[in-house]
């Protein structure tokens, strides 16, 4: 039930590293090339729009008085995977 309500996903420890190494912050673009089913993509999301507390959730925060915008570019070479990630997006409320 829980992973229904998009409050967790599973990922394999490769793509966590992925995730850590990357050290996203929220105003960033990011193009996820090999976006799989979307568990890299959003652990990042969820990494630059809760950035130290700052993000709303809605992919902005302010940061010095002005809005920032946070970018994922989700991309794979098998569409299907793509057609997955909508699922994922959708149950986590991105």
């Amino acid at each position: 039930e829980a992973w229904k309500d998009g409050c967790f996903e599973v990922m394999d420890a490769g793509s966590q590293l992925i995730v850590e190494a990357t050290e996203v912050k929220n105003g960033e673009v990011v193009i996820d090339y090999c976006a799989g089913n979307g568990g890299k993509t959003l652990a990042m999301a969820s990494r630059m729009y809760h950035y130290h507390g700052e993000g709303t959730g809605s992919g902005t925060s302010m940061c010095n008085g002005r809005e920032e915008a946070s970018f994922i570019i989700a991309h794979d070479i098998v569409k299907e995977r793509l057609r997955q990630i909508r699922g994922s997006l959708d149950r986590a409320g991105i």
